[in-house]
């Protein structure tokens, strides 16, 4: 896969992906932009979504490069290797892949700045950007380095998503430091974000009550055996 890098507390990719379906994002009429991304999980979800990137395209290509290792456990049963039909059917599918990746990144190209990810960690922006150069899209995903609570929306819709720390593990102080930063989100978006949407996928319950705003949806979901709520908020 693309995350050679991990930041503190990674989502699963095909639970970001799972994610962005379920809000409803769409790539032809809003613009994507991760307040914490992280390690990059979802900007990069976001853009193999919006290109229709198969999310097995990193391995589609080491295969066809020749790698010694096998990318599908599949590949050493004989059930396939003594099926002529079935390998040229194999074999016909990576190249519509293949080519369906090529179609995509070049259409990547064409929305550069219309996914977006920002981080206040530098070291956490390192590691996205190892992931984003190793998924092929560190040209057209603009990474910035500012607090969540100050960003602005694109010139076109925006949907802003965020996935902040929940604070399972508090210091003495701290908590106070995570209600600054949930209310400081809400805040954020009740003031520059009239007219866009907003998401929240946190494991921390109560702190959903102190965002200050009414959610539009509410969605039930476990990051591992966490009880999480992705909330969903329109903003007028």
């Amino acid at each position: 896969g693309y995350r050679v890098a991990k930041a503190e507390a990674p989502v699963k990719e095909n639970v970001a992906a799972g994610i962005l379906k379920l809000v409803g994002w769409d790539p032809e009429t809003e613009d994507f932009l991760d307040g914490m991304c992280g390690s990059g999980t979802f900007v990069i979800e976001a853009a193999l979504m919006a290109a229709g990137i198969a999310p097995s395209f990193l391995k589609v290509e080491k295969h066809l490069k020749g790698f010694p290792m096998k990318q599908w456990t599949f590949l050493n049963y004989p059930w396939l290797t003594k099926d002529d039909l079935l390998i040229e059917n194999f074999n016909l599918l990576l190249k519509e892949i293949t080519e369906s990746t090529a179609n995509g990144l070049k259409k990547l190209a064409d929305m550069k700045g219309r996914i977006s990810g920002n981080d206040l960690s530098e070291m956490t922006l390192i590691s996205a950007r190892e992931n984003l150069k190793q998924a092929k899209l560190d040209t057209v995903i603009k990474l910035g380095q500012s607090d969540a609570r100050n960003l602005k929306p694109n010139e076109n819709k925006t949907f802003f998503f965020c996935n902040p720390p929940y604070g399972e593990r508090l210091e003495h102080g701290q908590e106070e430091k995570l209600i600054e930063l949930y209310r400081g989100l809400g805040d954020n978006w009740k003031h520059n974000f009239k007219g866009h949407r907003a998401a929240l996928f946190t494991g921390n319950l109560d702190m959903l009550k102190v965002v200050g705003l009414r959610t539009s949806k509410r969605h039930i979901l476990f990051n591992g055996d966490i009880e999480c709520r992705v909330a969903e908020y329109s903003l007028y």
